[in-house]
């Protein structure tokens, strides 16, 4: 006879475990449409120093900004939040499993008998095992686990931005403050110039015409100054914002020079920068959470097992019967069959399958906007270098230009006026300089920011 049971049970399990393999929704590949290589761009310098992706800021070679961006990285209140809601959400993953390990709870109550003359006492122990057959559990574990992924995407994407945020802010004020000079070296040009044409009115040598003219160009002069100081200034405020503070430091307003992008090489293959973007990490966290929730809804379809046991106790409060206490136990299993609502389950089930369908689109997607974005980023960055290279050439001949002017006014074969002109000829090409320069920053920053930071350092993870 028990060889009998154990062979039944035997055969049940067997019958629970193929049903289950058919439950069980397995993991599908992800497309992969990655280019073999970034298209031909002379940006990226062969035999240059090749850039970190982890670290790329540092290619700047710039102290004060490396010292900002560990800043940034430690009191950021956004990339705090992340972090929050990634324990947050390790937290709910770690009990994910709770669902399926044995429950137990305890009550008590009184109880009258039929002819409400005995009262009695009940105190039960019961207990319920979700078996989780049907590939339930591990749907259960996917969806959790998908959470757990989504949330690391963020806090990711979050330290991305962050890091972003701060090189580009930290460019825009340098080149700011380097402008608002610019201008008043202009202003001080264009006053001498106004003095200048104004003596040589008085000695009849000049117009009045050419002094209105002159003033109106020191007062365009002094109006264009404004703005670069309220960038300075606005990215003063945001860069402490990044930082977490109410307050600019006050050396950020201090003249220094901008960061410039030095020449640099990309060694690893496009997949695997791309892998690390963040968008593709929440796109792929969707595509298991599709697949867990398929799972669960698949599982649904079958009868849902469980083990129950309880215990009963039975204490006679009055008595009035010879049986003071009595106890009674059970155990066995618990059968859930899903029969009038099995239409919904398995309309419920169609629909998770699309949606896995939809999630694996949505994975594509985003891998392709990631090689649009990264490609985009490549060709600004070459056309803002080429830009940046010829306004340097105009610079340097303008230079000469001025020197050749001085050289004559030395020789007495120039006026004072002239040398002037060179000279003002050549701050405005410097601010034409520097207004790319701070460009190819940014189309630097918009590259690293396309490749998601690559791979986080270890101190980086919370």
């Amino acid at each position: 006879m028990l060889l009998h049971r154990s062979a039944t049970l035997m055969t049940i399990a067997l019958a629970l475990s193929g049903l289950a393999g058919c439950a069980t929704v397995d993991l599908p590949s992800l497309p992969d449409a990655v280019p073999a290589a970034w298209r031909d761009r002379p940006v990226l310098h062969a035999g240059a120093p090749a850039a970190d992706p982890a670290l790329w800021w540092t290619g700047l070679k710039d102290p004060v900004l490396d010292d900002l961006v560990s800043q940034a990285l430690r009191d950021n209140l956004s990339l705090a939040q992340a972090h929050s809601r990634l324990r947050q959400a390790a937290a709910v993953a770690s009990g994910g499993d709770a669902l399926y390990r044995p429950a137990l709870s305890l009550s008590s109550r009184t109880l009258q008998d039929v002819s409400a003359t005995d009262t009695y006492l009940h105190v039960g122990l019961d207990m319920v095992w979700e078996i989780g057959a049907f590939g339930a559990r591990e749907a259960h574990q996917r969806a959790a686990r998908a959470d757990l992924d989504s949330a690391d995407a963020d806090a990711r994407l979050a330290r991305v931005n962050t890091v972003a945020g701060v090189v580009r802010t930290y460019a825009e004020l340098r080149t700011a403050s380097r402008q608002a000079a610019l201008f008043g070296d202009l202003a001080a040009v264009d006053g001498r110039s106004r003095d200048l044409l104004a003596v040589l009115e008085t000695q009849r040598l000049g117009t009045h015409g050419a002094v209105l003219e002159a003033a109106a160009q020191l007062a365009r002069t002094e109006a264009g100054q404004a703005p670069p100081e309220q960038q300075r200034d606005r990215s003063a405020q945001g860069l402490a914002l990044l930082l977490g503070r109410t307050e600019p430091d006050p050396s950020w307003l201090q003249g220094a020079p901008a960061p410039v992008v030095p020449p640099f090489s990309l060694t690893r293959l496009p997949a695997d920068l791309l892998r690390q973007r963040p968008e593709i990490r929440h796109a792929e966290a969707g595509v298991l959470r599709a697949a867990g929730e398929l799972g669960i809804a698949r599982a649904d379809l079958y009868p849902k097992l469980s083990l129950g046991a309880s215990l009963l106790y039975a204490y006679n409060i009055t008595k009035s019967i010879g049986t003071r206490t009595d106890h009674l136990p059970a155990i066995g299993p618990t059968i859930d069959i899903p029969l009038f609502d099995w239409g919904q389950r398995r309309a419920a089930a169609s629909a998770r399958e699309e949606a896995l369908q939809g999630s694996l689109l949505a994975y594509r997607q985003t891998v392709l906007e990631g090689v649009a974005e990264t490609e985009q980023a490549l060709a600004a960055l070459q056309a803002t270098t080429a830009r940046r290279d010829r306004l340097a050439d105009a610079l340097d001949l303008l230079r000469s230009r001025e020197q050749a002017a001085i050289a004559r006014r030395q020789a007495g074969l120039s006026s004072e006026l002239a040398v002037l002109g060179a000279h003002r000829d050549a701050l405005l090409a410097e601010l034409d300089l520097s207004a790319a320069e701070l460009d190819r920053t940014l189309s630097f920053v918009a590259l690293f920011r396309s490749l998601g930071g690559a791979a986080l350092p270890a101190e980086a993870t919370p």
